[in-house]
């Protein structure tokens, strides 16, 4: 194809029509019309359309623009690339969210001044909103040094700013650990106490293994070139060819589950094999479908365990958050010493008190502003309890009987 002699509405189509098949031949050309094509890559990445997966190769025009935006390294592609992060959140394009920060990082430190007023307007909302570009402020971080200082002062003012979602909040504690930030250590201890970090993100467990173990620091880096290889291309061009023949093999599977006690033992079997069913898939089927029951009450046991680490890890945030605005950080190991205690108590003796009157030490050491107040609380308090009741039942540290 003689990309010279088309115009740039042309050459731009093609990102529209040809898939992921472009090669490093058409990126070449893209530099060489530079100054016309990224304005034009800025408007595909800001139009919300063109990630709308549609079945056809028009959506890869999204997954191009953004890839050849960070290859020319262009500072004006920016607020496209920002669009692009917001969208491709949305959509959940991971081959977008995963170049991001490399992109960011090849626009230059010409960038960082955009990239902290998008994070900071953004502060408040979930953290998977803005962590493409703080792993771009991280891969500039790590490839200028002269950059680290005002980095690094700018996510910690980010860090501990009341208005900072605490999911975020938690995200950039993990990146300080892993740079070995061992300063700030105190201070992530004080979070603890106070509810301030996101136990589902990062526990303290967590916290030790990044400063002890983790010797990277948080960027992330892509050779995003790499995508326009030849090599590249025909790893995606097999990898479609498998997964089609995958879907069709568990199309086929699915409807032999799904059918087993329908179809005859002495009739065809459904995969065209031209022997009777009993002779060909049946046997499969029925171990098969043995193998699914007991893998799905497995599953739903983990999945109702995990639930409760999740629910213990909410409730135990909230319950600190809450000690703290009143002046009781040091009550929460004595309430959690007290939840373990209760629930290994044998049922009969359980019953013989009221649950709320096990804890009346601790909550007459709180001053609450109105019963609505002490309604959270003990709604917060009794969510955390039967979370860590859940997990005694179902893996008891000793072999006393525990309460449900």
């Amino acid at each position: 194809m003689n990309y010279h002699t088309m115009t740039d509405t042309d050459f731009l189509n093609l990102i529209f029509t040809e898939g992921d098949s472009l090669g490093m031949e058409y990126i070449e050309n893209a530099g060489e019309r530079s100054d016309a094509i990224v304005p034009m890559l800025c408007d595909v990445l800001t139009n919300e359309e063109n990630y709308m997966w549609d079945g056809t190769a028009r959506w890869w025009s999204v997954v191009h623009a953004a890839h050849i935006l960070g290859i020319l390294g262009d500072d004006r592609a920016v607020e496209g690339l920002l669009k692009a992060s917001e969208y491709s959140y949305v959509y959940g394009i991971d081959w977008i969210m995963e170049i991001l920060p490399e992109c960011y990082c090849r626009l230059g430190p010409g960038v960082i001044p955009r990239l902290k007023e998008h994070i900071t307007e953004r502060r408040s909302s979930e953290a998977t909103n803005v962590l493409s570009e703080i792993l771009g402020l991280w891969n500039i971080w790590k490839r200028l040094p002269d950059t680290r200082e005002d980095i690094e002062a700018f996510l910690f003012s980010i860090m501990i700013s009341p208005e900072t979602d605490y999911g975020l909040k938690t995200h950039i504690i993990a990146d300080f650990a892993q740079i070995n930030r061992t300063d700030l250590r105190p201070l992530f201890e004080e979070f603890y106490e106070k509810g301030e970090v996101d136990l589902d993100v990062l526990t303290r467990n967590d916290l030790d293994y990044f400063f002890d173990k983790v010797n990277y620091s948080p960027e992330l880096t892509q050779d995003i070139a790499s995508f326009y290889s030849s090599e590249e291309i025909e790893k995606r061009r097999v990898r479609w060819e498998n997964e089609d023949e995958r879907g069709k093999t568990e199309e086929l599977n699915d409807f032999i589950l799904d059918n087993c006690n329908r179809i005859g033992r002495n009739e065809q079997c459904p995969c065209g094999s031209g022997k009777k069913f009993k002779k060909c898939h049946l046997a499969w089927a029925e171990e098969t479908l043995r193998q699914l029951r007991k893998e799905e009450q497995l599953f739903e046991s983990k999945k109702l365990m995990r639930f409760a680490i999740s629910v213990e890890r909410q409730s135990e945030t909230a319950l600190r958050r809450m000690l703290a605005a009143k002046d009781k950080t040091s009550l929460f190991l004595n309430i959690k010493a007290k939840v373990i205690e209760v629930i290994k108590i044998p049922t009969d003796q359980f019953t013989e008190k009221g649950f709320l009157s096990h804890f009346e030490p601790f909550f007459s050491q709180i001053e609450f502003d109105s019963k609505e107040d002490l309604g959270e609380f003990t709604q917060i308090f009794i969510d955390y309890y039967n979370a860590l009741a859940q997990q005694y039942l179902e893996y008891p540290r000793d072999k006393q009987h525990i309460h449900s």
